[in-house]
């Protein structure tokens, strides 16, 4: 079970959504409240369970990676790229992986001041900036030598766009693909077939070629999966750039 790596501070009372006593609230881990938390907005909200673990498992795999990078369990900034209802973010400060986070999505969803006021009943921590922008615009004026920039499905093109822009700045990344769109309809129709010549699947051979793209860069660069029953697109790619 992933355990807390920075200082929080819980709530010391149940919310009133808690069905159970204050003492049983105070005998759960912070994993388990945050359990509780989303499947609370899960029963009067449209958001499907299947992020919520998609996300914790991208979390419980990248945050390692970026602690031993740095060479600390907190970073200073946590850039959640396209991150809709702002689920990574608030898993990074919940858990005290993260001194700030910043969200960054075209548009903020309703239900994320709903998501946040239930996380928070959990325990303390910041409120992430939300970045009403798109990502082709968005034009920080600085980023702190800590920063991990992390994707949760970045869908199609948005992945390349991430892991561009994570080179441009200098900052290692963390991207979970999905849809593995290119804009090169003949490279596509190559490497499909050379991947059914060899028995892998698409998505697995493209994002093999990203990595060595990434290596191509002078970074290390590699390959972490979270389990395929709770997404069948479930390779995350890693790049981190010589150390800063």
């Amino acid at each position: 079970m992933f355990r807390p790596v920075g200082r929080i501070r819980l709530q010391p009372r149940p919310p009133a959504w808690f069905e159970g006593s204050p003492k049983a609230w105070e005998a759960l881990s912070l994993g388990a409240r945050l359990n509780l938390a989303f499947q609370h907005v899960h029963q009067h909200y449209k958001i499907p369970s299947k992020e919520w673990w998609e996300n914790r498992e991208f979390f419980a795999k990248v945050h390692p990676a970026f602690a031993s990078y740095f060479g600390h369990d907190t970073v200073d900034l946590v850039l959640d790229a396209g991150g809709g209802v702002g689920l990574q973010s608030l898993l990074w400060l919940a858990y005290g992986a993260a001194r700030r986070a910043w969200v960054v999505d075209r548009r903020c969803p309703k239900l994320y001041p709903v998501l946040l006021e239930v996380f928070q009943e959990v325990g303390e921590f910041p409120e992430p900036e939300y970045w009403e922008v798109r990502w082709e615009e968005f034009r920080p004026s600085a980023l702190p030598l800590r920063t991990a920039i992390v994707g949760v499905h970045a869908c199609g093109l948005f992945g390349e766009r991430l892991m561009e822009r994570a080179r441009e700045w200098e900052r290692p990344f963390a991207v979970l693909t999905c849809c593995h769109e290119t804009p090169d309809d003949l490279f596509v129709a190559w490497l499909k077939e050379q991947a059914r010549g060899k028995g892998i699947s698409y998505f697995d051979a493209l994002d093999l070629v990203r990595l060595g793209r990434i290596q191509g860069w002078g970074w290390r660069a590699w390959l972490e999966t979270i389990n395929a029953r709770t997404s069948p697109r479930n390779n995350i790619l890693l790049g981190f750039p010589p150390r800063l």
